[in-house]
């Protein structure tokens, strides 16, 4: 029995840990173009890249592991179920609850991954990717602006200037692209102004003109002042917010604020969704002979993005005081549990060791 319970618990480990690369490789694939996209407009570093890509894929991974779980189990449950190595199984006295128990070893060990990683890696992640956002927000503004260059001082905003006298630039010009139509400001002087709450603002004087350039190729003037500001850099993410998902696992437990409550709730529930999923998936492991494996891989795929888009929504409602924070998002893994339990009892009363 113990060399079933380890050739069962391959079949299943090695396909997940192959689903979890090439999700790994999607998810690097998206944040590397994010990333890059804002190199390109910001002039970041290409190592300030690579490191917030870094960091923003070690965050996913918590997410990614249960999906790959869920995966492995339906993968290599077909594999079994399709070579009829689960009739033999079954035909040597194994039941449903002997394939469940061999599958538990897999299963708590990227479960136990996903608990390291959300409740170790995660807050120091967020913590360093924090202190890369606010280094990358002082660089950005006006201080970068060199006369004769066109500098590009945050996303979608340009700045030209002919001459710089101290923080005062001279004969500006500032572009930003709007979809259908791009804005077009022409001055004598500007500067820029730090607001309390993080923001950045232009302020224009000097026969000030103001035009609206339709991607038609015509040209609107909307006006012309004296003096004249907008604001082209919002607000920081406010602190409370921002650093919640950085605390340590002791100060959210000892803490009711809504905020700490939820990013403690979703630490706790990420390894519990590997047992969910996987759980999930071997509830939906029959091949149904018409449609072949690829459609139940479809479907558990679909049963993934359900699981965590309810836990987010959850999770939002804590912070916003909507939903209590007890039982809080843990009302998800409850009533999955309670209904896993349920279809388990109504299958006992089935022969052979899938559902």
């Amino acid at each position: 029995m113990p060399i079933l319970r380890r050739y069962l618990a391959v079949q299943v480990l090695l396909p997940a840990l192959l689903a979890l690369a090439v999700l790994t490789v999607v998810g690097l694939v998206y944040y590397a173009n994010r990333f890059l996209a804002e190199a390109v407009s910001e002039q970041l570093p290409m190592a300030r890249v690579a490191a917030m890509t870094l960091l923003k894929l070690g965050i996913l991974m918590d997410t990614l592991i249960p999906a790959a779980t869920a995966l492995g189990v339906a993968i290599g449950l077909g594999r079994l179920q399709a070579r009829r190595e689960l009739i033999a199984t079954a035909a040597l006295g194994h039941d449903r609850s002997s394939l469940l128990t061999a599958l538990l070893l897999p299963v708590l060990l990227l479960s136990l991954a996903t608990a390291a990683l959300a409740n170790g890696f995660r807050p120091w992640a967020y913590q360093s990717l924090y202190q890369l956002q606010v280094q990358t927000r002082a660089e950005l503004g006006l201080a970068k602006v060199q006369p004769g260059r066109f500098e590009t001082v945050a996303r979608d905003w340009v700045v030209f200037a002919g001459s710089r006298d101290g923080d005062r630039l001279g004969e500006i010009m500032v572009h930003r692209r709007f979809s259908g139509w791009e804005l077009l400001l022409r001055g004598d002087r500007m500067t820029e102004s730090i607001e309390a709450d993080g923001s950045r603002r232009l302020l224009l004087d000097g026969d000030v003109r103001v035009y609206r350039l339709h991607d038609r190729g015509q040209r609107e003037a909307i006006g012309r002042f004296q003096r004249f500001s907008l604001d082209y850099l919002p607000p920081a993410v406010p602190e409370r917010t921002r650093l919640r998902r950085a605390e340590p696992f002791s100060l959210l437990w000892r803490s009711d604020d809504p905020y700490h409550r939820a990013e403690l709730q979703w630490r706790l529930i990420a390894p519990l969704s590997a047992l969910v999923l996987a759980m999930a998936a071997f509830l939906m492991a029959r091949i149904d002979p018409r449609r072949g494996q690829a459609m139940r891989i479809v479907s558990i795929s679909l049963v993934v993005v359900l699981w965590f888009s309810l836990l987010s929504v959850l999770i939002n409602w804590i912070e916003a005081r909507l939903w209590p924070t007890w039982p809080g998002a843990l009302a998800l893994p409850i009533v999955a549990a309670a209904l896993a339990t349920l279809r388990l009892r109504q299958l006992d009363r089935q022969p052979g060791p899938l559902p």
